[in-house]
């Protein structure tokens, strides 16, 4: 998406501006260490990107990716001050060290101190680089690629269920979206105390129904606020038997996200789950996925080590979508919600109504589902990818979309011919959810976004998509109305994400292995290569668990 590098006869190595991209310094001589060897060449750096060149070597990464920017010091104790160059640790595990060349006076002031300032815009008082990017593209539909009102005509919800403004100025609930779904029995007046009962006002709400489905449907919420007492609220439960009793199957399923002592451990902070006794016309089953801090801490081995979890996580996931999915397709109601409701959740509704609506998974339709299920009902995006943050350590930062989309990877590869986009628009959300090149992923809520303006003021990722669709459909697209299959037994991992990306953008292209090879830069042995990220990726896991 931006990683385009040219160059004239006068100026070789620098690169090609994106619209509002400005060059902050250029051609800087220094050395890149990497593989026990310092290689020689030159840094740029833009209010975007810091760019390395040394034939045949390109290092291109945009400054969003950064998570810590550390000093390097003399180890002389004659001169223990001196700033000899900088280590630039990254979100996804890569990590670059910089020295510079013994007669540079200006590094300091032209690398390090501007990389901070521009990675770092949230304590610089400066602009993200979403707000003056502002390309000419074919397509300039991508903030209305979502309207709940016609999605949700779509599935055709028919007269049992309404379309509520009670949030339109976001006073029922902060971190969902200004329009809701809800059953038609119920008030606005209702909605709200109902609403009381669940973490952050999340209440029920209908995240999916389909007539093809005996308009079996799943809802989304926060858990309820039982704490150590066992509180309930006649309100929450029969607006839930309510709804159970509008389909004709005897009971609806409550899917708890999280594992059993986890729920439990919620409780002792006023949180908790459904007792059956209260909510007799539901069947709880806990799902047993981990929370962010779990899944922040195993992606950091998920490449190299065979006995990471990151795969039985996966697993735990796409299993609950298979449950759930099994229930939707018998007529039942299911309600999911984890904590918040903000993390796990949409993992789970996301990757079930893949499965079972082919809608979702045409190009279109895929845009839909994220504006609608992470984006409007507020997935916490800058804070679990740290937008513009400089506080490395924060706890709440955690890999869920970057899971959403490694699970959508895993039905692409078995159901490969029944997806209308291919695996380059998953590459593609995933550098745009760091890069900060568009606005679709900053801000961690709608209300948020329509504060900021970002609408106004930034240019949507959909866009550059919809403005390049060739790049991103399947020529092997075949229309498949059914649901697919996922054995969650057969999960692997996604090297084209994982590791050979890595390999692309630090080594270069593979014409150019050989020649990496000869100067003795690349070494032969892939196991060295994996060694040494995977302690990069240690690191990253050590600092963040520093508090």
């Amino acid at each position: 998406m931006s990683n385009e590098v040219s160059g004239s006869d006068q100026e070789p190595n620098l690169v090609r501006l994106l619209d509002g991209e400005q060059y902050l310094n250029t051609n800087t001589d220094c050395f890149l260490s990497a593989f026990d060897t310092r290689i020689r060449g030159h840094l740029t750096i833009t209010n975007f990107r810091f760019f390395f060149s040394s034939q045949p070597l390109t290092v291109d990464v945009p400054l969003g990716f950064i998570l810590k920017i550390d000093k390097l010091y003399a180890t002389s104790t004659s001169t223990p001050d001196e700033i000899i160059g900088l280590t630039v640790i990254c979100k996804n595990g890569r990590y670059y060290q910089f020295t510079k060349l013994e007669n540079d006076p200006n590094f300091e002031l032209l690398v390090h101190d501007q990389l901070v300032k521009h990675t770092f815009y949230l304590s610089s008082s400066i602009d993200c680089f979403a707000f003056v990017h502002k390309p000419s593209l074919s397509d300039s539909t991508g903030w209305s690629v979502y309207d709940p009102d016609r999605e949700y005509t779509r599935m055709g919800i028919g007269d049992q269920w309404r379309m509520s403004n009670a949030n339109q100025n976001f006073e029922l609930c902060e971190t969902y979206p200004r329009k809701l779904c809800v059953p038609s029995f119920v008030t606005d007046e209702e909605l709200r105390l109902v609403a009381q009962f669940r973490s952050k006002n999340r209440l029920p709400v209908l995240s999916w129904t389909s007539e093809s489905k005996h308009f079996g449907g799943i809802l989304r919420s926060s858990q309820p606020l039982c704490g150590m007492s066992g509180k309930r609220s006649l309100y929450d439960e029969d607006y839930l038997k309510k709804i159970a009793q509008m389909v004709a199957a005897p009971k609806g399923f409550i899917y708890d996200a999280r594992p059993y002592l986890n729920a439990l451990a919620n409780c002792t902070n006023g949180g908790g789950y459904e007792n059956e006794k209260h909510y007799d016309f539901f069947k709880i089953e806990f799902l047993r996925i981990e929370n962010i801090h779990t899944m922040r801490d195993c992606l950091g081995v998920v490449s190299f080590n065979l006995d990471s979890k990151w795969l039985e996580h996966l697993k735990l996931i796409l299993d609950g979508c298979v449950k759930i999915c099994d229930r939707v397709n018998t007529g039942h109601v299911v309600l999911v919600h984890c904590s918040d409701g903000w993390d796990r959740t949409p993992q789970l509704t996301s990757l079930s109504v893949i499965l079972m609506d082919d809608y979702y998974r045409t190009l279109q339709g895929f845009q839909v589902l994220i504006e609608k299920e992470w984006l409007s009902f507020g997935h916490k995006f800058s804070t679990r990818v740290g937008h513009g943050c400089h506080k490395y350590f924060d706890q709440d930062r955690s890999p869920i979309f970057v899971q959403f989309i490694d699970c959508v990877w895993q039905i692409m590869s078995q159901n490969k011919v029944f997806f209308e986009f291919n695996e380059q628009l998953l590459h593609d959300i995933l550098q745009s959810l760091y890069s900060n090149q568009y606005g679709t992923f900053l801000m961690d809520s709608e209300k948020e976004r329509d504060k900021n303006e970002l609408k106004a003021k930034t240019v949507s990722l959909w866009s550059y998509v919809n403005s390049n669709k060739e790049k991103y459909t399947n020529e092997n697209y075949m229309v498949y109305e059914g649901d697919l299959k996922i054995e969650t037994d057969k999960l692997k991992l996604w090297e084209s994400y994982y590791f050979k990306e890595i390999d692309r953008k630090l080594l270069g292209d593979e014409a150019n292995r050989q020649e990496l090879d000869s100067v003795g830069i690349l070494k032969s042995n892939q196991s060295s290569f994996n060694n040494l990220f995977a302690s990069g990726l240690r690191l990253l896991n050590t600092m963040l668990d520093k508090s």
